[in-house]
């Protein structure tokens, strides 16, 4: 899959940075407040550990406890904090490199700029009650379930960077990673690329085939 960065003019010098590593997708859930004393109530019914009972892989169940209840409508409350689009997974298998005049330069990590961001659960909390009335917020009190899939093969990912006439200078590369609470099994990834100080726009990437990881969830209070 090739993504663009738009140049000023199309005889601009063009570069081809190359990134190969592992991709996840991840869905974040939260049952908060009465939907929750309702699956409280059936997992101490039926013997089920409401810490496990995650939504994706017990939908049936959800739905007949929780009126229209669909498993990826519900993980639109907490999109913000999960990996709504495919994501590139930055561990020890990923690579990058740059492509010009015929010469691929292997880059690592430490040539670039790097800006780190933490999502935490106390940050879902804390803005999740941020919007809630009075009564809402004396029923506050649930998980958040996290799940979600890694792909099976190191998938290559190539994006067109203009480079406006000028040598490909590193430092101007900066990868917004983040470290997500929720996921810890998946790690840090990218949720952004500039150059330039211009956003390189990469959309949906393709979708991948892999295993599910195990599913956690975290309390809500």
């Amino acid at each position: 899959m090739q993504l663009w960065l738009n140049c000023v003019t199309k005889d601009n010098k063009m570069a081809k940075l190359i990134i190969k590593s592992y991709q996840s997708r991840g869905w974040l859930v939260p049952i908060i407040g009465e939907n929750f004393q309702k699956i409280t109530n059936y997992c101490s019914e039926n013997g089920e550990d409401v810490e496990w009972f995650c939504p994706n892989t017990n939908e049936e169940t959800y739905q007949e406890i929780i009126e229209d209840f669909d498993v990826y409508d519900a993980a639109l409350d907490a999109e913000d904090y999960a990996l709504s689009s495919t994501s590139i997974v930055v561990d020890d298998n990923c690579t990058i490199s740059l492509l010009q005049d015929g010469n691929e330069i292997p880059l690592s990590f430490d040539q670039v700029v790097v800006e780190k961001t933490n999502i935490t659960v106390a940050d879902f909390i804390k803005d999740k009650k941020e919007y809630m009335s009075e009564e809402e917020l004396e029923n506050f009190n649930g998980r958040a379930y996290a799940f979600g899939y890694t792909s099976n093969d190191i998938i290559e990912v190539e994006l067109k960077v203009c480079t406006c006439d000028e040598e490909f200078d590193p430092k101007k590369l900066v990868f917004q990673i983040v470290n997500n609470e929720f996921f810890e099994d998946v790690g840090e990834y990218i949720t952004g690329i500039e150059y330039r100080d211009e956003y390189l726009e990469t959309g949906d990437l393709e979708d991948i085939d892999g295993d599910y990881f195990n599913s956690v969830s975290f309390k809500v209070e």
